[in-house]
C-alpha cells in the first residue's frame, strides 16, 4: 500500500490525490516509489526542460549581435533534460539528445576563435549523437534520424551518410526534399539538387529561401544567366526579402565580370533595407559589403575599396569561422590585398605578415578548420614564406578535398593555385587552376578576369586561353 504525498507526487489537487490514493492498494516496487515520490514526474519535467532548451535555441536564431550566450542557455536545460533519464528510456528525455547536436554545432561556430573549441563541442555534440543513436535502437523516430543526418553533415563531413540518415527519416519522399537538395550539392550531384529545389518550390510557394538556392547552385554550376531568370522571377513574385534577392543578383554580375552592374544591385540592396528594415538587416548589410568591397577590388578602385573595408562592423571579419562555408570577406585579408595590388607583392609583404598573425591569434582551431588552414596560407604567401604557404595549403585542402567536398573543395584547391602563383610556382598554379575550372564552384569567370590577385599568371597564354573559355556567353 503506498502511503506517500499524492498531491505532492502527481501534483494535482488533494481532493483529486485523495480518490486515486483510495483505490492505489496494489504492491508497488521501491522504483515505482522512487518515482511517485519525485516532485514532477521525469517525462514531465524532462518535456518542460526541452522546451525551455527550443525557446532558447530559437532566441539564438534572431540574436544577429550575439546568439552565443542564448545557445549556451539552451545546451543548459537540453543536457538537463537529457541527463534526467541516462538509460534512453523516457521518449521526452531523449528528445533533448537530438536537439543537442544542433546546438553543439552552432556554439561551435561562435566560438570557434577560441583555442579547443572545435575539439570540445565535437566531443560534446559526439556524446549526443551517441545517445540519439541508443534511441533508434529501442524506438525507431524521424526526429533522431534528422539529427543524426545533422552531425554527418555539418561534424563528420560525411554527406553520404546524412543522406542515408535523412531518407530513413522521410523514406517515402522522393520529390522536393530539401535538405537532400543541399547535401546533393556537397556530393557533386549538381542536377539532382536543381530538381529537388525545383519540386520543392513548387510543394511549397510560399517558401522564400528556394528560388535562391536553386540560384545559388545555378551560380555554382556557372550557369549565371539561368540563376539571374531564377531570381527575378522569384522576385516578381516575392512579398519580402528583396534586399537578398538583390545582393544574389549582384553576385551574379560579379562573376559575369560587371562590377558595374553589380554595384547597382548592392545599391538597390541598401535602399530596399532602409526602406523595409527587418531583423536581419545586421547580417544582409554586412553580406552587402563583402560584395561591393569585391566589387572595388575589380575596378582596381583602392580608395574606395580601404573606405569600404574601413566602415566594415567589428564582427565583420567573424564571417569566417561563423559560416560553414569558408569566407573570404575578412578586413586584414582584404586590407593586405589592396596593398598588394597598389604597392606590389614585396612592399605589401608586411602587411600579409600582419595579417596572418592577426588571424592566426584570432582563430584558435585553424589546424582543425580547413577553410581557416587555407586563407593562413595565403597570407603566409603574400608575407613571402613559400614552404609554409604551400604546405599549409596542400593539408587544407587534404582536409576537405574535391572528391569527398564538391562545394568547398574547389574552393580550397583555388587557393592552393594561388600559392602557387605567389610562390612563384607558376605551371603548378596553372595546373591547378585547370583542373578546378573545368568543375562547378572553382573560381568564376569575373574572379579570373579581373581580381588582381591573379595579375602574376596574366602572361602567360594558357592563363588567358582559360580565361576565355569561361566567358558566359548569352546561351547560358
Amino acid at each position: 500500500h503506498y502511503d506517500g504525498d499524492l498531491a505532492r507526487s502527481l501534483n494535482v489537487p488533494s481532493a483529486v490525490a485523495g480518490a486515486i490514493a483510495d483505490r492505489l492498494h496494489a504492491t508497488i516496487t521501491p522504483a515505482e516509489k522512487s518515482l511517485l515520490d519525485a516532485p514532477v514526474f521525469v517525462g514531465h519535467k524532462a518535456e518542460a526542460l526541452e522546451k525551455k532548451g527550443a525557446a532558447a535555441d530559437g532566441a539564438a536564431w534572431y540574436n544577429k549581435k550575439n546568439p552565443y550566450d542564448d545557445w549556451l542557455l539552451s545546451e543548459r536545460y537540453l543536457r538537463e533534460a537529457a541527463l534526467l533519464d541516462p538509460n534512453c528510456d523516457n521518449v521526452d528525455c531523449v528528445n533533448a539528445y537530438d536537439e543537442l547536436i544542433f546546438v553543439e554545432f552552432n556554439l561551435w561556430r561562435t566560438s570557434s576563435g577560441k583555442k579547443g573549441a572545435w575539439a570540445y563541442r565535437a566531443s560534446l555534440g559526439r556524446w549526443a549523437f551517441d545517445n540519439s543513436v541508443r534511441r533508434t535502437l529501442q524506438f525507431d523516430a524521424g526526429r533522431s534520424h534528422e539529427a543524426q543526418s545533422t552531425y554527418y553533415f555539418y561534424f563528420l563531413r560525411d554527406y553520404e551518410k546524412s543522406a542515408q540518415d535523412w531518407e530513413k527519416w522521410h523514406p517515402t519522399i522522393t520529390r522536393g526534399a530539401f535538405w537532400i537538395a543541399s547535401v546533393d550539392r556537397r556530393r557533386g550531384r549538381w542536377a539532382d539538387s536543381i530538381r529537388r529545389f525545383a519540386e520543392y518550390e513548387e510543394d511549397h510557394p510560399d517558401t522564400v529561401p528556394c528560388a535562391r538556392e536553386t540560384a545559388k547552385t545555378l551560380g555554382f554550376m556557372r550557369k549565371y544567366r539561368e540563376a539571374e531568370e531564377c531570381l527575378r522571377t522569384a522576385l516578381d513574385k516575392a512579398l519580402a526579402g528583396a534586399a537578398e534577392y538583390y545582393t544574389q543578383l549582384g553576385e551574379m554580375r560579379l562573376a559575369q565580370a560587371d562590377p558595374d552592374g553589380a554595384d547597382a544591385f548592392f545599391a538597390r540592396t541598401l535602399d530596399e533595407l532602409r526602406r523595409n528594415p527587418k531583423p536581419s538587416i545586421y547580417s544582409e548589410k554586412r553580406e552587402c559589403l563583402g560584395h561591393q568591397i569585391t566589387a572595388a577590388l575589380y575596378r582596381r578602385d583602392y580608395r574606395a575599396g580601404l573606405q569600404l573595408v574601413a566602415s566594415a562592423p567589428d564582427d565583420f571579419e567573424d564571417e569566417a569561422r561563423k559560416t560553414f562555408d569558408p569566407s573570404p570577406h575578412l578586413q586584414p585579408w582584404l586590407s593586405a590585398q589592396f596593398d598588394r595590388m597598389e604597392n606590389g607583392a614585396t612592399n605589401a609583404r608586411n602587411s600579409f605578415a600582419t595579417a596572418h598573425e592577426e588571424l592566426s591569434a584570432r582563430w584558435g582551431d585553424s589546424e582543425a578548420i580547413a577553410g581557416q588552414m587555407s586563407i593562413l596560407a595565403c597570407l603566409a604567401a603574400g608575407a613571402g614564406r613559400k614552404d609554409e604557404a604551400i604546405r599549409d595549403a596542400k593539408r587544407a585542402l587534404a582536409m576537405r578535398p574535391i572528391e569527398r567536398d564538391a562545394q568547398d573543395g574547389p574552393y580550397l584547391a583555388t587557393n592552393l593555385a594561388l600559392v602557387y602563383a605567389w610562390t612563384g610556382e607558376y605551371d603548378l598554379a596553372i595546373e591547378q587552376l585547370q583542373k578546378v575550372a573545368a568543375i562547378p564552384c572553382g573560381p568564376s569567370y569575373g574572379d579570373l578576369k579581373l581580381n588582381p590577385k591573379w595579375d602574376d599568371l596574366r602572361s602567360d597564354p594558357r592563363f588567358e586561353a582559360m580565361v576565355a573559355s569561361l566567358k558566359p556567353n548569352n546561351g547560358q
